[in-house]
């Protein structure tokens, strides 16, 4: 696997420049009010699927897969919730067995049955979403650059294009596919 020299029909600092003045779109201090109004606890920082342990059991009507733990808290910390929920979308955008909307749509679904996301939480996790790409596929870029480590280049299989279609089709169409209004 080798980067691309430039991402697919987004070039990098497009990229990070179009996520970055959406996200730092209002002033300071009403990103700061509304950061503090977001519910925070405990969060695992590097939510994707190799970090996640599942059981599967064998039933008369097929395999059933469920999430019983997870490995790596290198990267936890005491933060916003959504952050969290946020990364674990941009992993599900990058499906491969399912489609990406689907696959966000189930993910949200089962979190939405522990725990509901008030209206400012969902009105951020598009651009957490967006913002955990932009960091993923940058830090990616930049580690490969002086590394060769293939592995940091995970996300730029199929994240770019997924960044792409998730921005152009902006956060109310994007609701609608995930099934999250």
């Amino acid at each position: 696997m080798h980067p691309p020299s430039s991402p697919p029909n987004l070039p990098l600092s497009q990229a990070v420049c179009n996520v970055g003045q959406d996200v730092t779109g209002h002033d300071s201090q009403t990103a700061f009010l509304r950061h503090r109004l977001l519910f925070t606890g405990f969060i695992h920082g590097d939510y994707n699927d190799v970090n996640i342990l599942v059981d599967q059991t064998v039933t008369d009507r097929g395999s059933e897969v469920h999430m019983s733990g997870f490995i790596d808290f290198d990267d936890a910390y005491y933060g916003c919730t959504v952050f969290d929920i946020g990364i674990a979308v941009m992993y599900a955008l990058q499906s491969k067995t399912v489609s990406r909307d689907r696959a966000v749509a189930s993910f949200l679904k089962g979190y939405g049955r522990v725990r509901r996301l008030n209206q400012l939480e969902k009105s951020c996790l598009y651009y957490c979403t967006a913002a955990r790409f932009a960091q993923s596929l940058v830090f990616g870029l930049v580690n490969y650059a002086s590394s060769k480590d293939e592995y940091v280049l995970g996300t730029q299989v199929r994240g770019w294009e997924a960044l792409q279609e998730m921005w152009d089709r902006g956060q109310t169409v994007t609701y609608q596919k995930w099934e999250f209004l």
